[in-house]
């Protein structure tokens, strides 16, 4: 859908990804063998609350060996765990990413921050613009509301979007030790066994969703 379309066009096709859309297979659970269904921090509904949450996945070639959604709300009190160095730190590898950055090409007219995802944003790393088939270790982030696959347009980078694990490495080389605590007991609070204990698994660094 072309979003020259009128922002009635918009807003009807948003509703109705967002009541009966599918979520795409990358973003399902593997553990529940379907969609999320609550944050795993808060244990709020997702698929019918009406609010944005994040799906982030690691993958071995195309074997899933962590996941997890988090809604908008737990996300943002984990990012404000970490300090301000790191924020700074994946800033500015961010900024440095090969992949356009800032607002989709083609945004609907007063589109309330987010337009929708496009999935072929998972075929390439948005850091190195590495094809996802040559990737054998990534992670890939994508947000929803309801069933809907979206991007908000007002972030320095594209949602969905797969970072392969070089690129995963060199982003959170310079993030802090308060950061890592952070995310180490956010891990170990809600996942069996200490974070990394897959000896070949992708980083489980701290990400900013």
């Amino acid at each position: 859908m072309s979003w020259t379309d009128d922002e009635g066009d918009f807003a009807d096709e948003l509703d109705r990804q967002i009541l009966a859309g599918g979520i795409p297979p990358d973003f399902q659970s593997v553990y529940l063998s379907g969609p999320f269904q609550r944050c795993i921090d808060c244990e709020a509904e997702l698929l019918d609350a009406g609010d944005v949450y994040a799906v982030i996945k690691a993958f071995v070639g195309r074997e899933t060996i962590f996941e997890m959604a988090i809604c908008a709300r737990c996300s943002a009190r984990l990012a404000e765990s970490y300090s301000a160095q790191s924020k700074a730190a994946f800033e500015a590898a961010i900024r440095a990413w090969r992949t356009p950055s800032a607002e989709p090409d083609a945004a609907p007219p007063d589109d309330g921050g987010i337009t929708l995802g496009r999935l072929e944003q998972l075929e390439r790393c948005s850091a190195c613009d590495r094809p996802r088939a040559a990737c054998r270790r990534y992670s890939i982030v994508g947000t929803f509301l309801g069933r809907a696959l979206v991007s908000p347009t007002r972030t320095p980078f594209r949602l969905p979007l797969l970072i392969c694990d070089d690129c995963n490495g060199q982003m959170t080389a310079n993030i802090s030790q308060q950061t890592r605590d952070a995310w180490d007991r956010f891990v170990e609070e809600h996942f069996d066994g200490p974070p990394g204990i897959e000896l070949d698994s992708p980083r489980l660094d701290p990400i900013l969703i």
